[in-house]
C-alpha cells in the first residue's frame, strides 16, 4: 500500500522533490536574511500593490526600523531559476509561492516578525487563511500608484518588455479587485508615501498584537 510519505508513490515523489527544492532555496536565501536571531513574536506585514509601486523601498525601511525578517519574492525566483529548480517561469512561480507560504506557516526563525516583500493582490485569501488559522496578527499596506509611474520605475530597473503596458493593465485590475474584497490597515501613495503616518499606525498595531 502506497502512503503519502512513500517515495515510490507519485505523491510521495512530489513531496520529496518539493522538500529537496525547499532545502536548496533555504540554503541560498537564509544566510542573506537579517535579524534572524532577534526574538519577536509573530506579526505579518504584507502589501497590495502592482510591480513598481514601491513595495521593496518600504519593506527595507520597515526591516531596519522594526528588526523584521524581510522575504523578497524576486530573490527567491532568482535562486529558483539559477539553480534550475523549475522547468519554466510558471513552474518557478508555483515553487516560490509554496516556499513563501510554507515559510510563514512554519516560522523557522527565532524572529517571527515577517515582512512579505511581494504583492498579495492575487493571494490575499491564502495569506489570511494562514494568519487566522495560526492566530498570527497581520498588517496590510495598500500602495496606490499611477500606471505610468509604475512602468517608469520598471523601465529604470531594466524591464522594458513591449507587453509591459498590457501586463500593467492586468496587474491593476487584480489590485482593484483585491481592494474591493479585502480591507487594508493603511493606504499610501506609492510615489510619496507618508512614512510618519505609516509608522504611527503600525506602531499601534504592533502594540495591540501583544494582547492577542
Amino acid at each position: 500500500k502506497q502512503t503519502r510519505g512513500d517515495p515510490s508513490s507519485i505523491l510521495g515523489q512530489r513531496i520529496f522533490m518539493i522538500n529537496k527544492k525547499f532545502r536548496i532555496i533555504s540554503k541560498e536565501l537564509f544566510p542573506k536574511i537579517k535579524y534572524k536571531n532577534i526574538q519577536n513574536p509573530p506579526f505579518i506585514i504584507a502589501f497590495f500593490g502592482v510591480p513598481g509601486s514601491g513595495k521593496t523601498y518600504i519593506s527595507k525601511l520597515l526591516e531596519e526600523r522594526y528588526k523584521a525578517i524581510r522575504i523578497n519574492s524576486d530573490e527567491i525566483v532568482k535562486i529558483i531559476m539559477e539553480k534550475k529548480l523549475a522547468k519554466n517561469p510558471r513552474d518557478g512561480a508555483k515553487i516560490k509561492g509554496y516556499f513563501i507560504y510554507s515559510l510563514i506557516e512554519n516560522m523557522p526563525f527565532k524572529n517571527k516578525r515577517i515582512i512579505l516583500d511581494k504583492s498579495i493582490d492575487r493571494e490575499y485569501s491564502k495569506l489570511l487563511k494562514i494568519c487566522k488559522s495560526n492566530n498570527f496578527p497581520y498588517f496590510f499596506i495598500r500602495l496606490k500608484v499611477k500606471k505610468r509611474n509604475a512602468i517608469k520605475r520598471l523601465n529604470e530597473r531594466g524591464i522594458k518588455d513591449k507587453k509591459l503596458v498590457k501586463w500593467m493593465n492586468k496587474w491593476n485590475k487584480e489590485w482593484e479587485l483585491a481592494e474591493k474584497k479585502t480591507k487594508s490597515h493603511i493606504t499610501l501613495d506609492g510615489n510619496k508615501p507618508d512614512l510618519k503616518k505609516l509608522y504611527s499606525v503600525l506602531k499601534r498595531q504592533l502594540f495591540f498584537s501583544r494582547f492577542l
